[in-house]
């Protein structure tokens, strides 16, 4: 989806493969109480996890990361 020319895809239970498959960096898909998730490696090293309702997002340079709602809603509006 891209959303003000920013890639970016809703994580949930429903869309979960589809965003694997979206992330083209390290990820694995896991469980945390009961509720799937994905970590994804940032380009820091560092890991991000991507739960129900939250914005994986494909940057610029092709690195990913993930917001919250709120954070992506800020996110938007600053690259807009």
């Amino acid at each position: 989806m891209r959303i003000a020319g920013i890639e970016a895809l809703r994580f949930s239970v429903l869309t979960k493969n589809q965003c694997f498959n979206f992330v083209s960096c390290n990820r694995s898909a896991e469980f945390e109480k009961g509720r799937p998730v994905l970590r994804i490696q940032r380009k820091d090293g560092s890991y991000a996890i991507a739960r129900d309702s939250d914005w994986i997002v494909k940057e610029q340079d092709g690195s990913f990361d993930v917001y919250t709602e709120d954070g992506f809603e800020k996110f938007v509006r600053k690259r807009a």
